[in-house]
Order: C-alpha cells, then structure tokens, then sequence
C-alpha cells in the first residue's frame, strides 16, 4: 500500500518551467486535482471528487 502524499507546482505556462512547490508529506490535501491563484493573495484548490474548496493564503 502507498502512502498519501500531495503536491503543488506552479508552473510558468510560457517555458514550462516550475517556479514553486508546496509538499504535503501527510496526505492531508491529496487529493486536490485543480488549483488557481484568486489574484487576492490565495490560492483555491480543489477536486471533482471532494465537496469543498480549500483557500490557502500564500
């Protein structure tokens, strides 16, 4: 059985290039399949598969 890890890359859509990470070593937020950043400071993740919205302040 495999653990539960979540990660979150930003990427420059232009060069492809990844220009941060967030790491979830728990598991916790696996299972967010989307995320966008509101141009507030937040960043909303989210998944087809869950009922609710995370908001994480960057």
């Amino acid at each position: 059985m495999t653990r539960k890890y979540g990660l979150l890359l930003k990427v420059d859509v232009e060069s492809g290039k990844i220009l941060e990470s967030l790491h979830d070593s728990t598991g916790r937020v696996a299972d967010i399949t989307t995320a966008v950043e509101d141009g507030r400071g937040h960043l909303l993740m989210g998944s087809d598969a869950n009922y609710y919205l995370a908001k994480l302040k960057l």
